[in-house]
């Protein structure tokens, strides 16, 4: 058991008791610091791309939108602390003063203060509570403003000779890991950062490292060429609440580090060394591009909305959408948020709602446009797809089809939303049993994306696929089989290595090859494929088994019986550890699978035992009712009679 220190002192009075927990207090806010981390190469990894680089960009358009928002009503702001601390009358009277008394040309005052507004507003930027945050959007974004304003005064001097600054501060052994295992990569830090330019102050605030924390100082090392207004750093001492003293330099939030190397300073803390990174930074150049995020765009509060959107979470979003609804001014945003909201509502599931939304913005469209105007086709399309969401196919396909005859008629029209309308029309078509004309639309998708989109493009890749399921379906082998090996040629070119899409299209060679008896090729893909798989999911995911049967059934193919055997032994080792109790045919098709391949391999005994052992841990482990057990025995039966006949 590891040794915690439970006493931190000994008090003679209440008044020394109180101060040491005002201190203690203070220290633990000041070490409430959230990060995020984005390692040197941009990581393949689907599953840790969700909480890698798309954590650290959801930080960084957060920022943006905070900070940009065109808004100066701090009405909103001050209505949330009178309801979060109707009970706290000292937060009362300091939210009255805050109302009366607050200019945002002393933000950074107001900030340092030491008050419940600037423990709320830690708080919320280290877990990223973006319905906090909102609240305190006015303040946020003068904070940044005033940082900014002081930031370009001091690039102008001629007296600015700062190099280094540093923080020191406790940080969890286990976020101190990720920060000591991401040596090279980026550091994004989301609260606004205090620092120093006195390093023995930062040592002293450090402390010492204890079971669970580490103390650290970061040593911040600036560029003195440095010109880059987005992550503003500024002296803050003659603007802040402690004045003197603590050659105080204030970071505004989401500002980014590089992480260059880390160091021992002694037994009881470590130095992390950190360069402030500009807009030109080729990994955040990289990254941006990579997640299809532009951190320049103008922002407002559909913005935010639309962010939430992207992270799944669209009950906010809708939100976020009414909100800007009601403040809509013109028949354009309003136009806009019926079309927000109305997405919103399809995400949900919610597809009476999102049509009632689209048509809003169809009316609005239809009163101050004529009828032919571009905006008219993707409101079309947003139609379209609830009725596709429906299944209501004719009517889905009669709005596409209004929506590429409006968008082809534009003066200027947009290829890539031209190429989305012809490939949802195939995929209707397609649907419908339609091949030949469905593969009209899907060549003429794929032109059009060759016209406006670069050669490497995913989605030239994306548009090559489904060309090539078309031609499978027409029998074409051959020109699927170009299509298909086209696609994963531009999705090597344009994704990571072990992007999980390319063990996609892997596994679309291979079923083509193996479907023209290229057993030997088929299982070349094939092996890609699970590559990939181990790689970028978890081990229990359902397409592990799909990826174990292709394999399988091609070493089967080849007379491989022992390697196929041990393929079909990983699918119903899989499919028992996810087993769905009431869709049990995939456990009952993977033992059908493994006993006809013990049965190849005139192994008819161990067959049987087999059998018997799935019948007692069927029982056992699922618990079945005496029907689903009658009904289990049955399609055993089945498979033992199966067996028989090879006995």
């Amino acid at each position: 058991m590891k040794n915690h220190i439970k006493i931190n002192g000994i008090f003679l009075t209440v008044q020394t008791l109180v101060t040491q927990l005002k201190q203690d207090i203070k220290r633990d806010e000041h070490n409430l610091v959230g990060f995020e981390i984005v390692p040197a190469e941009l990581t393949s990894s689907e599953k840790n791309r969700n909480t890698q680089e798309a954590s650290f960009m959801y930080a960084q358009l957060l920022k943006g939108i905070l900070i940009n928002l065109d808004d100066n009503d701090m009405s909103d702001m001050i209505e949330y602390c009178r309801q979060e601390n109707v009970d706290n009358k000292v937060a009362l009277d300091f939210t009255e003063y805050f109302k009366q008394n607050y200019q945002s040309d002393r933000a950074i005052w107001w900030y340092s203060l030491d008050s419940f507004l600037y423990r709320m507003l830690n708080r919320a930027l280290h877990v990223q509570d973006v319905d906090v945050l909102y609240h305190f959007r006015v303040f946020i974004r003068d904070i940044h403003r005033a940082i900014s304003q002081l930031y370009t005064a001091m690039m102008t001097s001629n007296e600015r000779k700062l190099m280094k600054l540093y923080r020191g501060q406790l940080i969890p052994s286990k976020d101190f890991e990720k920060i000591k295992t991401n040596v090279s990569g980026l550091l994004s830090i989301n609260r606004f950062l205090s620092t120093s330019a006195d390093r023995n102050l930062a040592l002293v605030f450090a402390g010492q490292s204890t079971d669970d924390c580490t103390a650290v100082l970061l040593e911040i090392s600036l560029d003195s060429k440095c010109s880059d207004t987005s992550a503003p750093f500024a002296d803050i001492e003659s603007h802040s609440q402690f004045g003197a003293g603590e050659q105080e330099y204030l970071f505004s939030m989401g500002t980014v580090f590089r992480i260059d190397r880390i160091e021992d300073i002694d037994h009881s803390c470590v130095c992390v060394h950190l360069t402030l990174t500009q807009d030109n930074d080729p990994q955040l150049t990289a990254l941006t591009k990579y997640m299809s995020i532009d951190l320049h765009e103008r922002y407002d509060l559909t913005t935010l909305g639309m962010l939430m959107l992207e992270t799944g979470d669209y009950r906010r979003a809708e939100q976020f959408f009414a909100t800007a609804l009601t403040a809509a001014k013109t028949p354009g945003h309003r136009a806009r948020c019926h079309n927000l909201l109305g997405m919103a509502f399809e995400n949900l599931g919610d597809y009476d709602r999102a049509l009632e939304q689209f048509r809003f913005e169809l009316k609005i469209h239809h009163q101050n446009l004529p009828l032919n105007h571009p905006a008219f086709a993707p409101t079309y399309s947003n139609i379209a797809v609830v009725y596709m969401d429906r299944s209501e196919l004719d009517l889905a396909l009669k709005y596409f089809r209004k929506a590429l005859t409006i968008g082809e008629a534009a003066t200027k029209p947009n290829h890539f939303e031209l190429s989305v309308y012809h490939n949802h029309i195939s995929f209707i078509l397609k649907t419908k049993g339609h091949l030949k004309e469905a593969l009209v639309h899907r060549k003429k998708t794929l032109s059009l994306r060759q016209l406006c989109l670069p050669p490497t493009h995913p989605a030239i890749a994306e548009a090559y696929n489904n060309l090539a399921c078309i031609y499978q379906e027409l029998n074409q082998s051959n020109k699927a089989l170009f299509m298909h090996e086209k696609s994963l040629e531009i999705a090597q070119k344009s994704l990571p290595v072990d992007h999980i899409l390319l063990a996609f299209r892997q596994t679309n060679i291979g079923a083509i090859l193996y479907s023209q008896g290229k057993f030997d090729d088929a299982l070349m893909h094939f092996k890609e494929s699970l590559r990939i798989k181990l790689k970028s999911l978890d081990p229990l995911h359902p397409d592990m088994a799909v990826t174990y049967n292709n394999m399988g059934k091609t070493y089967n193919a080849l007379g491989s019986y022992e390697k196929a055997l041990e393929m079909y032994e990983k699918i119903v080792e899989l499919e028992r550890a996810s087993f769905v109790r009431n869709h049990p045919e995939k456990l009952v098709d993977a033992m059908s699978l493994l006993i006809e391949c013990l049965l190849q391999l005139g192994r008819t005994d161990e067959a049987r035992e087999r059998i018997l052992e799935h019948y007692n841990w069927s029982n056992r482990t699922l618990g079945y009712t005496e029907q689903e057990a009658q009904a289990m025995k049955n399609i055993l039966e089945s498979i033992i009679n199966k067996v028989s006949l090879f006995s």
